[in-house]
């Protein structure tokens, strides 16, 4: 039916000859902008889903998120990078690294710190939480953030709060003061002592 159509339009120098029997509608495509962006975000929705990366990363706007750079940044890392990252780890220890190696605990390890650093107020409370608890001296943290090495030195010595003493001294040596107070006070308690005694001899004597 449809090559006799055709062959008429043909014959007809391209005009359409209406037969009995038959009526023609006109076919209109109601193409719309918002169709053509609807297209695009199921496009984007698909190629997030076979990829596995947040949709965001595809420059998609159109949802509303609450969520912070940081948060999209790690679960980019968590659900994306890390299985990949994984699996390149193992072949690399399984095919670069002997038996004696691996046993004497040698391994390769992907650095994906630098992908999860957030913003600066992040890295400041995260930095202050590794100083304060003596996890990381502060040339380590000046390294994580490309800075030449502090010359000082306690810059290599851990501290802990207390306020950020270091670890190697004691409780007393933490906190001079009460020890001079209290060194203090015991010798005010003396001189009071001695001076209630010459008070006493002297009032003995004036009553003699």
């Amino acid at each position: 039916m449809i090559n006799d159509f055709v062959k008429m339009i043909k014959e007809n120098g391209g005009a359409v000859v209406q037969e009995k029997g038959f009526e023609y509608e006109r076919f209109q495509s109601n193409f719309q902008s918002s169709d053509l962006t609807s297209s695009y975000g199921i496009t984007k929705t698909k190629i997030a889903n076979a990829f596995n990366i947040p949709i965001s990363f595809l420059n998609d706007t159109g949802g509303k998120s609450t969520r912070t750079v940081e948060q999209e940044m790690t679960e980019f890392v968590q659900m994306t990078l890390l299985p990949i990252v994984k699996q390149y780890e193992s072949e690399i220890n399984r095919k670069l690294l002997t038996l004696d190696q691996r046993q004497a605990g040698c391994y390769f390890k992907f650095n994906l710190n630098g992908l999860l650093r957030g913003d600066t107020a992040a890295r400041t409370n995260f930095y202050q939480m590794m100083i304060r608890n003596g996890i990381a001296t502060p040339n380590d943290l000046r390294k994580l953030e490309e800075l030449p090495p502090s010359s000082e030195p306690n810059a290599d010595v851990l501290h802990i709060t207390g306020d950020l003493y270091p670890l190697s001294l004691t409780a007393e040596e933490r906190n001079p003061t009460a020890s001079t107070t209290l060194s203090a006070k015991g010798g005010e308690n003396e001189d009071d002592e001695e001076s209630d005694n010459n008070a006493k001899v002297a009032d003995n004597q004036t009553t003699n």
